[in-house]
This record gives structure tokens, C-alpha cells and sequence, in this order.
């Protein structure tokens, strides 16, 4: 997975540079190693995200498209990384327990209880009466 990960910071670094010896230079490893990556990444996805020629590079349209994509996707990684790295994160927030009951037929009672132990900040809702029909 960090394989890909990183082959998805190439392409955003080749896009945001139109470089791709800018964008090695950036992540510490060769031109063809960039190179080969996106090459990679165009083959896994079934598209071209850039078109090259000798003296430029350009995102083709589905490669703006991908890279929408491909930002929201390393964005959300870098949160979830941060909020794990950083062991006096607050987790906030409300949780029905009718979601549980939809997927945990086992200790339904004790997860609740066990998530505002282990996040304070965080309560569990209780069914409202149209979904508490007891059934689990």
C-alpha cells in the first residue's frame, strides 16, 4: 500500500511541477523511477493522466479528473495518520447504537459503553421510537 501511496504523491508532484525531474528531486529518487511510476499508475488505472512531449507535460482529462481523486484520497490518509500519531487527539461526536444493531448481533449492550469509555468526549444516542422496534 505505501507503494501506491507514493506513486499517487508522484503524480501529484509531476502535476503540480509538470516536472518530472523537479518531482524526483522532491521525493529523493531518479527521474526514471518517477517516471516508471506514473507509467504504472496509468497502466493500473486504464487511463493516460499526462500527455508528454519532449518540452512539455500536461494532464490529459482524465488525468484532472484522477487527480481530484487521488488528492482526496491522500488527504484523507495524511488525516488519519495525524489523528494516530497523536496520542492526545480528541475524538468528538455522536453514535447511534441502531448502527450497531444493524451489524453486531453479539455484546450489542457493551459496545456503547465501551466507546464513551475509551473516547469521553464522545455519546452514544439512544433509538428513537420509530427505530426501536427491539429487534436486533
Amino acid at each position: 500500500m505505501s507503494d501506491m501511496l507514493e506513486t499517487m504523491r508522484a503524480a501529484v508532484l509531476v502535476a503540480e511541477t509538470r516536472n518530472f525531474s523537479t518531482a524526483a528531486r522532491s521525493l529523493g529518487i531518479t527521474h526514471t523511477a518517477v517516471s516508471k511510476r506514473i507509467n504504472e499508475l496509468e497502466q493500473r488505472l486504464g487511463v493516460a493522466l499526462f500527455t508528454r512531449t519532449t518540452r512539455h507535460i500536461g494532464l490529459t482529462d482524465a488525468g484532472e479528473i484522477r487527480l481530484l481523486a487521488i488528492k482526496r484520497v491522500l488527504a484523507d490518509v495524511d488525516g488519519l495518520l495525524s489523528q494516530a500519531s497523536d496520542p492526545g487527539a480528541q475524538y468528538t461526536g455522536q453514535m447511534s447504537d441502531d448502527a450497531f444493531r444493524r451489524f453486531i448481533r453479539r455484546d450489542i449492550y457493551e459496545i456503547p459503553a465501551t466507546i464513551s469509555r475509551c473516547y469521553r468526549r464522545c455519546s452514544v444516542c439512544q433509538p428513537t421510537s420509530s427505530s426501536a422496534s427491539g429487534r436486533i
